[in-house]
């Protein structure tokens, strides 16, 4: 991006980067790089869901397709089928510098495909379904997907009721980490974090 188009893009979002910066993890520097990027993923259209694809599995190595629809959907809470800035920055925020909780309730939402505020056994098993690629069979996969739901649910569901809410989700995770991503990937491990972060400390930055 030539100095001219960096002018024009931070001027562009100035106003909104300050209002930002004030609940932000972000420094306004760090904010700026994200709009630049923001910008050049843009490409003078919308960031739609093909280009926030392509951004999480180059940028992120974020590379299960299904599971970035679902990411994609829970950034775009508007529906307008693409990202505006403030989801892009709030996502990058979870990603890259979100607490333990504010990752819960990310992955939370994306694995609740129906907006139910709560995760069922149909709906579990349907994620770990997909993510259960190495079986010798379908049948075998049938099985691994059940047999952890099963475990998930024991862990989990602390009034029986069937179903997994966002307290017992969080409450499941403050004990076990791993819990947070068992129906698949929604966020970036820790190199491919340390890595973007990196790349946004640099001056100039390495993304474009």
């Amino acid at each position: 991006m030539d100095p001219f188009d960096e002018a024009r893009v931070k001027n562009r979002y100035s106003r909104l980067l300050n209002k930002l910066k004030k609940t932000s993890k972000f420094t306004f520097r760090e904010l700026e790089t994200l709009a630049l990027l923001y910008s050049q993923m843009k490409d003078g259209a919308s960031f739609d869901r093909g280009k926030f694809k392509v951004f999480v599995h180059n940028s992120l190595d974020m590379t299960d397709s299904s599971m970035n629809d679902r990411i994609y959907e829970n950034l775009d809470r508007d529906e307008a089928n693409w990202i505006s800035i403030n989801a892009f920055i709030r996502g990058m925020g979870i990603y890259l510098r979100g607490s333990q909780q504010e990752q819960a309730d990310f992955c939370f939402s994306t694995y609740d495909i129906f907006k139910a505020k709560k995760l069922t056994r149909g709906t579990m098993y349907n994620l770990l379904r997909l993510c259960i690629t190495r079986a010798p069979s379908d049948e075998d996969a049938d099985e691994g997907a059940k047999d952890l739901v099963e475990l998930l649910f024991k862990f989990c569901d602390q009034d029986n009721d069937g179903s997994i809410n966002l307290a017992e989700f969080r409450k499941g995770v403050s004990k076990e980490p791993l819990l947070m991503e068992t129906l698949g990937q929604c966020l970036p491990d820790r190199y491919a974090r340390d890595t973007f972060s990196t790349a946004l400390a640099e001056t100039p930055p390495s993304f474009y």
